[in-house]
Order: C-alpha cells, then sequence, then structure tokens
C-alpha cells in the first residue's frame, strides 16, 4: 500500500476514534467561536457546514513525518520543533 492509501486509513481510524462531541471542545480550545466566527449546533455540528476542525499532535516524543511539514517555509521562527 503507498503512503497516502495509508494516511487515508490513519485518517478515517482517526475520525471512527473521535467522538462528534469532541467537535465543541476543539472549538473552544482554538477560541474558534471569536477568532473565526464559527459555532457549535445543539447537534455538535459546526456553523458554517464547510468547517472542518481536527486534532493535530505535537510532542517531543512523537515521530516527526518527513513530508507532513517544511519547517523551513513555516513563518513560526521561535518554534520549539523548528528543524531547519
Amino acid at each position: 500500500m503507498d503512503r497516502v492509501a495509508d494516511n487515508q486509513q490513519f485518517i478515517m481510524r482517526l475520525l471512527v476514534a473521535l467522538p462528534i462531541q469532541n467537535q465543541k471542545v476543539i472549538l473552544e480550545e482554538a477560541d474558534g467561536s471569536d477568532l473565526l466566527n464559527v459555532s457549535v449546533t445543539e447537534g455538535f455540528m459546526y456553523n458554517p457546514l464547510k468547517t472542518m476542525g481536527y486534532v493535530y499532535g505535537a510532542d517531543k516524543n512523537m515521530q516527526i513525518a518527513e513530508k507532513d511539514h517544511d519547517c523551513g517555509l513555516c513563518s513560526n521562527y521561535g518554534c520549539e520543533f523548528r528543524s531547519v
């Protein structure tokens, strides 16, 4: 199986593992209501509908994906994970 298919399967497993109630938690943690003018309905759906919330891990103990992020193109120069 190629890398793209592996990534797609991983994402699908992650989506199944996260309860939809986490939509509200993600929005609150990111302060999305104020910053992005996004809300969550009583059924935990984002409004506007084309909004997407996700959890992205960043930790010194996590393996860094080689093609996931190019630190050389990132403007966060003070990032403790920066490797240029």
